[in-house]
């Protein structure tokens, strides 16, 4: 069954990437819209590898010190509004730029074209994507729910190799999935405008500082309740 766990690992991931209101999205998209496309890959690979430890934590049940220690899941609830909210000022604040290039280089025909310059290296790219990830260890009861879901369903059975297939599986659609999205804004860049760009982060950032109010709400009103 292991070949089973590896497309169920992949095609989880996959399409668990392709809303576009998560953090790790919006700074992929962000860095696409400014022609950053390596710094995107970057961020995405960096996410991907958390995600699969992640989903590997989960796969093994280590959910389960959320509710055995309660003071874990609510630290790590807390640092994920933490994140949210610094990420949502972010967007919200964002002014989009035009992207800088670098020198222009000769093509056939003696045209010279100019390619955007990447400002960041591209380990840091990855270790931000990683540090972002891995700031929110509530994906492990994400993944955790999502395989306990995906085995009751379809009256499944993993074993402990199952179990290491579909983690591993996970980092490769989730860059799949950031892979085909880059493709696609740098084929469509001339037809997306950078005050387009501007309304579509400001709008995802309102949207992001909603979701940490949500949760910081539902931190609060369990704290009450206890």
């Amino acid at each position: 069954m292991v070949g089973l766990a590896l497309v169920f690992g992949f095609t989880l991931a996959f399409v668990s990437s392709m809303a576009p209101t998560g953090p790790i999205s919006l700074l992929v998209i962000e860095r696409g819209l400014s022609r950053r496309y390596r710094e995107g890959r970057g961020i995405a690979a960096g996410a991907a590898l958390a995600e699969g430890l992640y989903a590997a934590l989960g796969a093994f049940g280590v959910s389960a010190l959320f509710v055995r220690f309660p003071s874990i899941e609510l630290g790590a609830r807390v640092a994920s509004v933490v994140i949210l909210v610094v990420l949502g000022v972010r967007f919200v604040r964002y002014r989009a730029k035009l992207p800088s290039f670098e020198v222009g280089v000769e093509v056939a025909g003696g045209d010279t074209t100019r390619a955007p310059a990447s400002s960041q290296h591209p380990a840091r790219s990855f270790a931000l994507g990683l540090s972002i990830a891995l700031a929110n260890p509530v994906l492990v009861v994400a993944w955790s729910t999502t395989i306990a879901l995906l085995l009751s369903l379809g009256q499944l059975r993993f074993d402990v190799a199952d179990r290491i297939a579909f983690a591993a599986a996970v980092p490769f659609g989730i860059t799949m999935w950031f892979t085909l999205l880059l493709g696609l804004l740098r084929r469509r860049e001339g037809q997306v405008t950078v005050q387009i760009a501007q309304r579509i982060l400001q709008g995802a950032g309102v949207l992001i500082l909603a979701t940490a109010a949500f949760f910081a709400a539902s931190i609060v009103m369990k704290a009450l309740g206890s």
